[in-house]
């Protein structure tokens, strides 16, 4: 309890998370070429360094590192493990830099445990140290950060995309309880009938058996309760994937309906707009037609009348200027109705522009409001 390493197998690892974010940002800090290299190679934290924080560098280093660590972690507590973990880096640094994707987890894995098994490269790398300044209050502004950042993520992060990836590890973390339930079981019953065989090869001890009996040993009632125990978290886990599968199903077969219910109002609004175009269209082809005959009437109104001017200019009757002004007259009276009439197309032509123009803002205004629908929903969610 005093130096809190099992906080870091609570439920959704938030501390073993909040490590991993701490040493990324150290590095960083400190080295950031490699960062940079690790991201170029989508490498995170928890790839490598989940197996150094939860078994205190136990799993894979040898001894001589191991020991040492011990003695630097009982001192200083956690803090301890983040500044060797950047010593590791560090000291690999160069190498790392030269590796692909499956070559920087195969270094991790065999190469850099096999680098730190003389007492001469543990001495070079915890002289290293001194020089990274993995302090408390640098720890604890990290801290600070770390819910911003994590609430920064989920709001960039799309919930279809978010419930995959947790329905993802939910899947792997079933397949290695089971893996686990399997291989412990496997280990009682090979523990018992080992027993068994040492119990039949010692006669002096047969009429004790009762007493040797495995269902009786503190150690295997342990192992079975932690059996029962996995089993449980097996089962509760294959529960909340279920669930989680139920969710992303919902959530696709909504999206699929906004999607569909947005397609048809697009299609119709085309439509519509399409319609207003095409009448449009015939208003300016009218317009046109009209403006043409106009046009031609007024040239022959036009030549008429010179024809009427100069026939009142020869002639000495005054009968046939009398004869000749009704009709210029009446001319005159059919160009203002044309004129009338080309003024009304306008007029009409100009309304359905409008009623156009109202009709793409609706269809606008219509893909915003589906589209802060969507938002909306995403965030809800």
């Amino acid at each position: 309890y005093t130096y809190s390493q099992r906080d870091l197998f609570k439920a959704n690892f938030r501390e073993l998370m909040l490590m991993f974010y701490q040493l990324d940002k150290l590095v960083e800090s400190e080295m950031a070429d490699l960062s940079q290299h690790f991201r170029n190679n989508n490498i995170e934290m928890h790839m490598f360094a989940s197996q150094w924080f939860l078994t205190i560098f136990t799993a894979k280093f040898p001894l001589c590192f191991v020991y040492r660590v011990m003695d630097m972690f009982l001192c200083d507590g956690r803090r301890v493990l983040i500044a060797i973990a950047l010593g590791l880096l560090k000291t690999a640094r160069k190498d790392l830099l030269l590796l692909d994707f499956e070559g920087i987890l195969n270094y991790f894995r065999v190469s850099l445990p096999k680098k730190l098994s003389t007492d001469v490269e543990c001495n070079r790398l915890f002289l290293m140290l001194k020089n990274f300044k993995v302090t408390d209050v640098r720890l604890k502004k990290l801290e600070k950060d770390y819910p911003s950042c994590l609430e920064q993520q989920t709001q960039l992060e799309d919930p279809v995309a978010r419930l995959e990836r947790e329905k993802k590890q939910l899947r792997d973390t079933v397949l290695r309880l089971e893996e686990e339930n399997g291989s412990l079981a496997q280990e009682v019953v090979e523990s018992k009938a080992d027993l068994f065989s040492q119990i039949d090869k010692t006669p002096a001890t047969s009429m004790y058996r009762p007493q040797l009996h495995p269902c009786t040993d503190p150690s295997y009632i342990h192992l079975e309760e932690i059996i029962d125990t996995l089993s449980k978290e097996n089962k509760a886990f294959k529960t909340t994937a279920e669930a989680t599968h139920a969710l992303i199903k919902d959530l696709k077969e909504e999206l699929q309906q906004s999607k569909d219910d947005y397609q048809k109002v697009v299609v119709k609004l085309t439509e519509d707009l399409q319609q207003r175009d095409l009448c449009v269209t015939e208003y300016k082809r009218l317009l046109q037609d009209l403006d043409g005959r106009h046009q031609k009437q007024l040239e022959e109104m036009d030549q008429e009348l010179l024809q009427a001017n100069a026939k009142l200019g020869s002639s000495q009757s005054s009968s046939v200027g009398q004869e000749a002004s009704p009709e210029a007259v009446a001319k005159e009276l059919r160009a203002r109705d044309l004129e009338m009439e080309l003024a009304q197309t306008k007029l009409e032509l100009v309304s359905e522009q409008c009623k156009n123009q109202e009709l793409q803002n609706q269809l606008a205004d219509l893909q915003n409001k589906l589209a802060e629908q969507q938002t909306g929903k995403n965030k809800k969610k």
